[in-house]
């Protein structure tokens, strides 16, 4: 302090510009008038700030990957874990795409790129919706279901377990969940025996969420018990996708199984607290 005002008043007597000299006395005022010891406890809490610690971490961070219905339960799980530091989702979907126009979006290039860019411990895929017609491959086109086309689908599919199996702690590959449509649920049930079996040959888990959505003598059903068991529709009128009570409950029901599993392996679960306050 006692420099400050020595050099001070050197300008003062140097400087012959009166408004120049007025002010710096009224800046010199202001300088007395700080008190020492609020300048050193100002000094003392900047100093506090940038030394401390980083908050924890996202302790799960999990990839849910597919078409139009892997984003409906990712919008269940946003809402979940919304505000949530400990969990991340992070959506990679895209309408209207399957794994048998690999012509017009290539899945398995495209998953390849998403787990080289980005980090992730659980991978949640759910798709087939819209792969309900013939592929093209080698030059042919494989008619629907049959041997060479379950062959080449199962290929894809295998594929795209293998890559994310590189990036991921746990893989899970959901089931499609039961339609309103007959021919469509009967076409659902096939591609499902071969999510199932090519899940069981590279060992991860495979989720079956048709029960999750029918009624007790496996019917479809547009309503059902919402996060809080209270009735609700939970399937839009097209008797495919889900309302927002729908995909809701979707995550939850998710969420539980993929806990379960946690629990088993005595690592950190999906705080459950998040879904009532989503209920909330």
């Amino acid at each position: 302090m006692r420099g400050i005002l020595h050099a001070c008043a050197t300008v003062l007597h140097d400087t012959i510009d009166l408004k120049r000299r007025m002010c710096l006395l009224v800046w010199l005022a202001l300088m007395l008038a700080f008190p020492a010891q609020a300048y050193a406890e100002a000094t003392a809490t900047a100093k506090s700030d940038t030394d401390a610690p980083a908050k924890p971490g996202v302790t799960h961070k999990i990839a849910v990957i597919g078409d139009s219905l892997a984003q409906d339960l990712w919008n269940g799980l946003h809402k979940l874990y919304r505000g949530q530091e400990k969990v991340e989702i992070v959506r990679f979907t895209k309408v209207s795409t399957g794994l048998v126009r690999d012509d017009v979006f290539d899945w398995n290039e495209r998953v390849k790129k998403f787990a080289a860019e980005h980090e992730f411990d659980i991978a949640i895929v759910l798709m087939g919706g819209n792969d309900r017609q013939g592929i093209v491959a080698g030059g042919k086109r494989l008619k629907r279901f049959g041997k060479a086309w379950a062959k080449e689908y199962g290929l894809r599919v295998d594929e795209m377990i293998k890559t994310l199996k590189t990036s991921a702690r746990a893989v899970y590959w959901l089931g499609l969940p039961i339609v309103r449509s007959k021919r469509m649920a009967r076409d659902y049930k096939q591609f499902n025996e071969i999510y199932q079996s090519q899940s069981e040959a590279n060992e991860i888990r495979y989720v079956n969420t048709w029960p999750l959505f029918d009624t007790e003598d496996g019917q479809y059903t547009s309503f059902g018990p919402d996060a809080k068991g209270t009735k609700r529709r939970l399937r839009k009128d097209d008797g495919l996708h889900f309302t927002v009570a729908g995909k809701l409950r979707f995550a939850i029901d998710v969420v539980r199984i993929i806990n379960k599993d946690l629990s088993a392996n005595q690592s950190d679960t999906l705080s459950a607290a998040h879904a009532q306050t989503a209920v909330d």
